[in-house]
């Protein structure tokens, strides 16, 4: 799910933005999808741990340009 979720995610214009429960409600919703409360739990943490590391990324390369 958080692939699919990942490619349909918003941005602010600088960075993506976190994939919002009504953007998982949906996506569940549209695709017809039984979802435990684990599963948002895990979604969650992936989310989190790729915007670190698209985070950290943008810092190394604004550390770069310096």
């Amino acid at each position: 799910y958080f692939l699919q979720l990942n490619r349909k995610r918003s941005s602010n214009g600088f960075s993506a933005n976190p994939i919002s429960y009504t953007e998982m409600l949906s996506y569940f919703e549209l695709n017809k999808i039984c979802v435990s409360p684990e599963e948002i739990r895990l979604l969650d943490m992936l989310d989190n741990i790729m915007l670190d590391h698209h985070a950290e990324e943008a810092q190394k390369q604004s550390k770069k340009k310096k």
